[in-house]
């Protein structure tokens, strides 16, 4: 069977949020990788912009889980989540890049959801695959705090590769996508 990477990234992608307590709140946008310990145990990491949760003040912040019924309807329910203890964050950081990670507990059809950690691209990624400036990508993410509907799922954006060159890694670490 198959595999449709865009449903398999939906269904890996989940709002992480944080009322402020002035009827605003920090939204992001987080995606769970399948990343074993190093002793094989299974283990769930959400992977977020560090920027999101630096902008979160309290220890708690919501994950957005989304659950289908038996009767097929989707239904949204925000979970907590701890992401500092004692005034520590939880989560691990990128030395240089805004890039954070963070060892959850997911619901079992979360955790079955998570993409594979060989999934996430390296710095061979662009190269192996062919893919150039001006390429389309997609990108999931709920922009202004919007879901594309009440059941929480993320929106799908289209957009070009915007920037060049792509490599050496080591001197282009980053890139630009144009949506």
């Amino acid at each position: 069977m198959a595999v449709d990477l865009t449903v398999q990234m939906i269904n890996a992608t989940v709002q992480i949020d944080q009322p402020l307590g002035n009827g605003t709140r920090t939204v992001g946008t987080g995606f769970l990788v399948q990343a074993p310990t190093p002793d094989g145990q299974p283990r769930t990491v959400l992977i977020t912009a560090g920027h999101v949760l630096n902008r979160m003040p309290n220890a708690e912040a919501r994950i957005g889980w989304r659950f289908q019924d038996a009767s097929g309807t989707w239904k949204y329910q925000p979970q907590p989540l701890q992401i500092r203890a004692y005034g520590q964050p939880l989560w691990t950081k990128h030395p240089t890049r805004d890039v954070v990670a963070m060892a959850i507990t997911a619901p079992p059809q979360f955790a079955q959801a998570a993409i594979p950690l060989s999934w996430l691209a390296d710095e061979t990624s662009f190269e192996r695959y062919g893919i150039g400036v001006g390429d389309e990508m997609l990108a999931l993410g709920y922009p202004e705090g919007l879901a594309s509907n009440r059941a929480g799922f993320p929106i799908l954006r289209v957009g070009r590769l915007a920037s060049y060159p792509l490599s050496p890694v080591k001197e282009f670490p980053t890139f630009l996508l144009d949506f």
